[in-house]
């Protein structure tokens, strides 16, 4: 008797989507230069390839076995599996880009040293700016309050092919023209969704263009 052509259809057509999706997903997984996330979903694209390709032979494997009342159930239980398989590799690939934003949150919070032409630190150029004024000089006693404001600090450029400069100067919150005050123009940039992905060599620079109007630093990897 002939296996009937629909149902396998849909089958290997939904395995088929699968199968490009995590093809997609490795490719923009090594794109990024994580290699082993990018692994994972190219191993997951040809399991679901192998399985839409030997999708008769498993059916027949499968039919062979008297369980009559059982075929429905190891259906949906095989589906649900499936579904499960995909959420756990979803899990996964958030999880190891959480862990990379939590690492650029950590590294902001360390002391960051200024560049080379600024002799003191930024946060001491703040305290001072906010510090009181001397008992010598008269406040004013009428008419409006003066505001001060203090000028963000202007960046000397640096060779962005030492990792020691990524190191020292960059930490997150940064603006998109603080980044190019420091390492100049990049040589690629793309953008997906709210998020900016400056190339410098083989490293890059994630940069939020959600967070503020001149963009907020994200994450970002060294050049290898």
């Amino acid at each position: 008797m002939a296996e009937p052509t629909e149902g396998r259809a849909w089958i290997v057509v939904f395995l088929a989507i699968v199968d490009f999706c995590c093809v997609l997903q490795a490719a923009e997984r090594y794109d990024r230069g994580q290699a082993l996330v990018g692994t994972y979903w190219l191993v997951a694209g040809v399991t679901f390839s192998v399985a839409g390709y030997k999708w008769p032979a498993l059916k027949k494997r499968v039919a062979g076995i008297n369980w009559a009342g059982w075929k429905r159930r190891i259906t949906v239980a095989f589906y649900s599996a499936l579904g499960l398989s995909l959420a756990f590799a979803f899990l996964t690939a958030r999880a190891c880009y959480r862990e990379l934003f939590e690492r650029g949150q950590h590294s902001a919070q360390q002391p960051v040293a200024g560049p080379p032409s600024n002799n003191k630190p930024m946060e001491s150029q703040v305290s001072q700016s906010q510090s009181p004024a001397p008992s010598s000089q008269k406040k004013p006693t009428s008419g409006p309050i003066p505001i001060t404001s203090t000028a963000v600090p202007q960046l000397s450029r640096v060779d962005w092919h030492d990792i020691h400069n990524w190191r020292k100067y960059l930490h997150a919150g940064m603006t998109k023209t603080q980044v190019r005050q420091l390492f100049g123009e990049p040589e690629r940039m793309s953008v997906v969704g709210t998020m900016e992905f400056w190339e410098y060599g083989s490293g890059e620079i994630d940069i939020d263009v959600e967070d503020k109007p001149g963009g907020s630093l994200w994450l970002w990897s060294e050049p290898h």
